[in-house]
C-alpha cells in the first residue's frame, strides 16, 4: 500500500467515526431526556425546512378576507306533555 491510499484510508475512517459519534450521542439523547426535551432528528430535518420554504414563498403584502356565515339557532324541545290517564289537580 502507498502512502496515499493509506491517507484516504485513514481520513474514510475517521469520517465514519466521527458520524458514528454523532449518532450514539442522539441514541443517547433519546433514551435518557425528559420526554419533552427528547430530540428526533426526523422532525429537526422537518422543522429546519419550514424556514427554508417561508423565506423562499413571502407573500408580496397584506390580505384581507371578509368571512360570512349564517347560523340557524336550534330550538329547544321543551318539556314532554304529560299522559292523559294521569288525573290533573
Amino acid at each position: 500500500m502507498t502512502y496515499q491510499e493509506l491517507l484516504a484510508q485513514h481520513t474514510a475512517i475517521k469520517e465514519e467515526n466521527a458520524s458514528l459519534k454523532a449518532q450514539l450521542a442522539q441514541l443517547y439523547k433519546l433514551i435518557s431526556g425528559f420526554k419533552s426535551e427528547r430530540f428526533v432528528a426526523e422532525i429537526a430535518q422537518e422543522q429546519l425546512s419550514l424556514f427554508e420554504a417561508e423565506a423562499s414563498s413571502l407573500p408580496e403584502g397584506p390580505s384581507t378576507e371578509t368571512i360570512t356565515y349564517t347560523r340557524e339557532k336550534q330550538s329547544h324541545p321543551g318539556r314532554h306533555a304529560l299522559p292523559e290517564h294521569l288525573p290533573v289537580r
